[in-house]
């Protein structure tokens, strides 16, 4: 792969996220993390900033237990409005279309209990693409998405995302105006789990967010 080096990479899902890219990386050489993952609460190196009167801070993810990963994200913003943003693609391409040098060409989604979905991701230099596709299990409004997550890495080297399909379940609490989103990604082993959080996923899942701020805003 020749479209800029992978400095670390997230999965979608609830999880919507796109590659972490550092395009400043030499472009000859791509790589991922490989450095086994710390137990516990891992905060993301990002100041809090303010967003309107409220004070949002960086995504905060966890390990919540062998097999899961949990990564929490409050937004200045109501329930109905960034349930939206998980459930039209047109709103979703605004903000999980990763850094820039890369699209979003597929963003097809059937937000239906048994409904399909499907995102790829391109670089805009080399073409190269990769992406997700899974299945709905559960969706209760304003509160709560359930899907499968399969990752494809079509000719991308961006490390393991696990041999099996994850279970990403989404939830969205409102207070005083600010919805908090708690996204839980179950894998089929703690291996699995292990080799995922090691590729820097969350990083890239807060890169997003701040797209996501963004979006919100304008809507």
């Amino acid at each position: 792969m020749d479209a800029g080096c992978v400095k670390r990479t997230a999965p979608l899902g609830g999880a919507f996220h796109a590659p972490h890219v550092d395009p400043s990386m030499d472009r000859r050489r791509c790589t991922s993390l490989t450095a086994a993952p710390h137990a516990g609460s891992v905060r993301l190196e990002s100041l809090t900033y303010e967003k309107g009167a409220q004070e949002i801070k960086p995504a905060e993810p966890s390990l919540a237990s062998d097999t899961e990963v949990q990564v929490k994200r409050s937004f200045d913003a109501p329930a109905r409005l960034v349930w939206r943003a998980y459930m039209e693609p047109d709103l979703m391409r605004r903000w999980c279309s990763g850094h820039a040098g890369w699209s979003m060409p597929i963003c097809e989604m059937d937000m239906r209990v048994g409904g399909k979905y499907r995102w790829r991701w391109r670089s805009d230099d080399g073409g190269q693409e990769f992406g997700f596709f899974g299945e709905v299990l559960e969706v209760t409004p304003h509160t709560k998405i359930v899907h499968t997550q399969s990752y494809d890495p079509g000719d991308c080297d961006f490390g393991s995302m696990g041999g099996e399909p994850s279970i990403i379940t989404v939830t969205f609490q409102e207070t005083g105006g600010i919805t908090n989103v708690t996204t839980t990604i179950r894998y089929a082993s703690k291996a699995d789990r292990d080799a995922a959080f090691a590729t820097g996923m969350t990083d890239g899942m807060e890169y997003n967010y701040q797209q996501l701020d963004g979006v919100l805003g304008e809507m």
